[in-house]
């Protein structure tokens, strides 16, 4: 499984995810790739949001912290809607959806951050595309790489 999968049919006008490779949450592996993943996007969809601010925005360092599960379990409670699990786990989506339908959360992580910062979200899909891991998810949201205010 790639990093990249395309969504057919698309979610929320998104063809295309950032996936993880391994789940990321408490007690997990926590693969350090796969941490920056989750850090990237919640870091494209928090900051912009004033009162993240006072609660601590995700900083990409790749260890999984309590600034990053507070934010996974966060944002599973308030984008489930009633459907899913919310267990404080990203897990690797295997297609769009799951369970008759449900979207993966990273997959709804993914819609977040794009309609949060759609330009920030096409460059970050766009360098894992052309770069490896490593190189791409190594603070791809930083405000001084793609000119956040």
């Amino acid at each position: 499984m790639g990093r990249i999968l395309n969504l057919k049919p698309p979610y929320q006008g998104l063809s295309r995810i950032v996936n993880v490779l391994a789940p990321v949450g408490f007690d997990e592996q926590n693969d350090p790739d796969d941490v920056r993943v989750v850090q990237n996007l919640l870091h494209a969809i928090t900051l912009p949001k004033r009162f993240a601010q006072s609660i601590g925005i995700p900083q990409i360092t790749g260890r999984f912290d309590a600034v990053t599960g507070f934010w996974i379990y966060t944002y599973q409670v308030l984008t489930q809607g009633g459907n899913g699990e919310v267990d404080g786990t990203v897990s690797p989506a295997q297609g769009g959806a799951y369970h008759g339908g449900i979207p993966w959360f990273i997959v709804r992580l993914n819609a977040h951050a794009h309609a949060a910062q759609p330009a920030v979200w096409e460059r970050f899909a766009t360098a894992l595309d052309d770069k490896d891991i490593g190189t791409a998810v190594a603070g791809i949201f930083a405000r001084r790489q793609f000119g956040f205010p």
